[in-house]
């Protein structure tokens, strides 16, 4: 089959992870005293959830819990991308009452991958519709009411709603300390070495070139590390600096060692509802990257020419957008990090995978000139396909191409750490 054939598409749907009884894990905490104020701060203080691994099985058991509601408001714990990939059995994530030694809560323990980087909240409902599962648009706005777990891990945005990243024990360090979920106990005096500090700074204005408002963020390596040798542009910037931070990870990537000094140009419309305006192939985004961007990049700092020192990073539709930039205008910008690219983006006629068309057509002209970072979720469901059908392509052009398939969803939980790894393959300390 041609890539982006209009052929039906793979499909694949994770599977609904195993419940179990919680009750061990609410027992081990509680103790024998029954302190429910106790249980939540024993709960807090391992970062809102208790762990129990499991290496043979490749599993570890999460088991969050939640104060008892009044009759008629239900708890549901939302796992990206399992929960919403099977919101149609949302029962499955409800919290169910328990009582241990007399502690009683609403509690859930569920068997995930224990290699799972995943974004976890939780999500309290009163009044429940069918609604809220069979319209997309209810479902997407219920992710602006979620609440993060209770205790001292960091805590991203959805919008208005919170929630904690999870990382089991299996998951692949981060390229930072960051202060993720893991179930273990924290402490309250861990000191973790602070980096010096990237320049950060903020320009609005209007871009003639693609008619949209813009707002972009330069985030500038520290004096200390010498001028940017390597440029990454980040698509999606309001994403990777409000709610998802990556300033701490960028720092420590220069602190240590692991990438030259690379100059991070953050991207995106002031208007979030022109997304997809912006990064849906759009042909006038490369001449707004080099004749718009990148000039006020270099009155800041030295900027590389070179477009092998030059980077463009895009996630979902921002992944899409990254791999048609490389292809489009490779003399401009030779690297790219596509995760979890948006690959069945229909072309002018409407059909699906147009993208995919066009590296199966152009890509052997990109030999020599274009490398990859790809990454893509293994929970993924449809885009699992259309993202290995890129990787294949790609290969097969003679494209120099680095894909890693993680334990995760479609995720800014594994993206962030995929972003970090991406610019120090791409961009390593000399």
């Amino acid at each position: 089959m041609t890539p982006g054939s209009s052929a039906p598409r793979a499909t694949f749907v994770p599977a609904l992870p195993p419940r179990v009884s919680p009750t061990a894990a609410v027992a081990s905490l509680a103790g024998h005293s029954g302190d429910v104020e106790a249980f939540f701060a024993e709960l807090a203080a391992r970062g809102g959830a208790f762990v129990s691994d499991d290496p043979p099985s490749g599993t570890a058991t999460v088991c969050v819990a939640h104060p008892v509601m009044p009759a008629g408001t239900e708890v549901f714990a939302l796992v990206d991308t399992l929960t919403h990939v099977h919101r149609d059995r949302l029962e499955h994530f409800r919290l169910e009452p328990l009582a241990a030694h007399g502690a009683e809560v609403l509690a859930i323990a569920l068997v995930l991958p224990r290699a799972l980087r995943a974004t976890v909240s939780l999500l309290v409902e009163t009044g429940r519709t069918p609604s809220l599962v069979t319209d997309r648009s209810a479902w997407r706005a219920a992710y602006e009411r979620t609440r993060a777990l209770a205790g001292t891990t960091e805590v991203v945005r959805d919008g208005a709603g919170r929630a904690n990243v999870h990382a089991l024990p299996g998951a692949p360090p981060t390229p930072w300390p960051a202060r993720e979920v893991t179930g273990a106990v924290l402490s309250p005096t861990r000191a973790t070495r602070r980096p010096r500090a990237p320049g950060v700074h903020e320009h609005r204005f209007f871009s003639e070139v693609l008619g949209l408002q813009m707002r972009v963020r330069a985030v500038v390596p520290h004096p200390t590390f010498g001028e940017a040798t390597a440029v990454v542009v980040v698509l999606d910037g309001e994403r990777w600096t409000l709610d998802y931070p990556i300033l701490d990870g960028l720092a420590h990537l220069h602190e240590d060692g692991a990438c030259g000094p690379t100059l991070a140009l953050h991207v995106a419309p002031e208007d979030p509802g022109r997304r997809a305006e912006l990064l849906g192939m759009n042909a006038g985004l490369p001449r707004f990257l080099v004749d718009e961007l990148l000039p006020w990049g270099a009155s800041l700092t030295t900027t590389p020419t070179d477009p092998a020192r030059r980077a463009i990073a895009g996630v979902s539709l921002g992944g899409l957008a990254a791999a048609d930039v490389v292809r489009r205008a490779p003399d401009a910008f030779g690297n790219a990090i596509v995760q979890s690219g948006s690959f069945w983006w229909p072309g002018a006629d409407g059909t699906e995978g147009e993208q995919l068309r066009l590296w199966h057509a152009e890509g052997p002209a990109l030999a020599g000139r274009v490398r990859i970072f790809h990454e893509v979720g293994a929970l993924e469901g449809l885009l699992l396909a259309d993202n290995l059908a890129f990787r294949d392509v790609a290969a097969a052009s003679g494209v120099q191409i680095v894909s890693r398939e993680v334990t995760g969803g479609h995720d800014h939980a594994i993206w962030r750490v995929g972003l970090l790894d991406g610019i120090a393959h791409l961009f390593p300390s000399v």
